[in-house]
């Protein structure tokens, strides 16, 4: 999501198995840095470049917008403290982005990994947190889902009316047990 921070943050580690000296090396001549190897540096560079030719998808990820904003706010109805790390904040449009990677871009596939992982319930939360953060209009949230394997395809999805009433309604009930 930050492409100019990429080379900040990882580094490629072409001496085959992640252990030994020329490892220990490696991570020692690039402190801090997240250590890749050639297959997965070449992974990020493709799906990369698939967000980048999608349609919708490209000036969702790379069009004017804050990456990895941080939202801290308090829950209005439990007075709970919260946090939130949403990919991408179009201040613009009120839209939150949220990235995710999988097997699949077919609708089923994503519809089953949103119940699974809770993506739902996550995107509910960052509205929430833009909502209490950004006050104005109601905030919006779209899930861009990419393939982890090639081809990469690239698909844009955003939760049913429904979904996302029983989504927050599950939100402000697990919030309520944590209060």
């Amino acid at each position: 999501l930050e492409p100019e921070a990429f080379s900040r943050n990882y580094s490629v580690f072409e001496g085959g198995r992640r252990a030994g000296r020329l490892f220990d090396a490696h991570k020692d001549s690039h402190p801090g840095m997240s250590v890749l190897n050639p297959r997965e540096f070449e992974s990020a560079m493709a799906i990369a470049a698939a967000l980048g030719r999608h349609q919708v998808a490209s000036p969702l990820i790379c069009g004017p917008g804050e990456s990895e904003r941080t939202l801290a706010w308090h829950d209005e109805r439990t007075g709970l403290r919260c946090k939130a790390r949403i990919d991408r904040w179009l201040s613009a449009a009120r839209t939150v982005v949220d990235l995710q990677t999988g097997g699949s871009v077919e609708a089923r596939s994503i519809g089953r990994m949103t119940a699974q992982r809770g993506w739902d319930l996550q995107l509910m939360h960052y509205v929430a947190g833009a909502a209490a953060v950004v006050p104005g209009p109601a905030v919006d949230a779209v899930l861009v889902c990419v393939e982890n394997r090639p081809p990469h395809d690239v698909a844009v999805f955003q939760l049913s009316a429904a979904l996302a009433r029983r989504a927050e309604q599950r939100r402000d009930e697990l919030m309520s047990q944590l209060a």
